[in-house]
């Protein structure tokens, strides 16, 4: 599965702090039993994002057995489950996550190709590594090797996984939906977008709220295509109700992947929202403020903007 990691280096087993080697430098004999560790391993970590019992089938075996045809899905695999591993053996993560940000570049070279030339053939390895690349970058950094982590290209945590479908979501959510309705109302007759285009995606948070972690997770298909053009645009509405889903997602700190994602897209959204919003006068649009300080106390972001 793996390239270029052959050497002649005595194997020290995987869980040792002192096994201080880079994948390139390792025994083919040890990283041969790395990667049976971690396979193994993917059968406790694709739980955090198999949300419905009808997708454990999808992510236990279609992905396994696609990945034995794509060594790119492969690879992805093996940086899942590393990194996994990496937060339950703190003596041991800077070696983990050594592996892991190595076959992240392996995957991402290896993908090139079928990114660039997707067919019937390889359209399930695709959208897999799409969802786990997806997932990447949902995820918070996490406290083992953070500061590692700060510093590449993506961030990882892995929590308690449940095989509750179940979320407990924001009770007062039905208050910001309303607010944001009417928000949408006063907002589209002083604007040129269809007025059903955030409407849409206000209703399918609304949907969402019913206690469904998948349903939390589809929104943004929900929201439609129109909707992600407007929110690509940085249109204020749009941002406003990105910062509601926001809301949505911090809840979900069971699943290894999404903990803490909702309280920094809060944040980030924010940030933007205050350049191309309210520094051009929408402080002026009553509710405006209110409805992005809710938010972000409801995300434990801090204080009103």
């Amino acid at each position: 599965m793996s390239r270029g990691l052959g050497s002649t280096h005595a194997h020290t087993p995987f869980h040792s702090p002192s096994l201080v080697l880079s994948p390139s430098q390792s025994s083919k004999a040890s990283v041969r039993l790395l990667e049976l560790e971690l396979l193994y391993r993917y059968s406790k970590t694709y739980k955090g994002f198999a949300l419905l019992l009808s997708d454990e089938e999808l992510w236990e075996s279609f992905a396994v057995e696609e990945a034995l045809k794509f060594e790119f899905l492969m690879m992805e695999i093996l940086v899942l489950a590393a990194l996994h591993k990496a937060t339950e053996v703190p003596e041991s993560a800077s070696e983990y996550v050594k592996y892991a940000l190595e076959w992240k570049n392996e995957a991402l070279v290896l993908a090139h190709d079928a990114l660039q030339n997707i067919n019937q053939g390889n359209s399930g390895a695709v959208f897999i590594f799409s969802i786990m690349t997806m997932i990447c970058h949902c995820s918070t950094s996490v406290n083992i090797c953070k500061h590692l982590l700060e510093t590449s290209p993506f961030g990882w945590i892995f929590g308690p996984k449940s095989p509750n479908s179940d979320a407990t979501v924001n009770e007062n959510l039905d208050i910001g939906i309303q607010r944001l309705k009417e928000l949408n109302t006063g907002y589209t007759e002083h604007s040129d977008t269809d007025p059903a285009v955030y409407s849409n995606a206000i209703n399918s948070l609304s949907f969402c709220s019913v206690c469904s972690r998948g349903r939390v997770l589809a929104w943004l298909a929900m929201a439609g295509p129109d909707f992600l053009s407007k929110l690509k645009k940085e249109e204020p509405m749009a941002l406003l109700i990105l910062i509601h889903w926001a809301v949505l997602l911090e809840p979900l700190t069971d699943l290894w992947w999404a903990k803490n994602a909702g309280k920094r897209l809060v944040e980030d959204v924010v940030t933007v929202l205050e350049k191309v919003a309210f520094s051009s006068g929408a402080r002026r649009w009553p509710g405006w403020a209110e409805a992005v300080g809710w938010a972000r106390w409801e995300a434990a972001v801090g204080a009103n903007i």
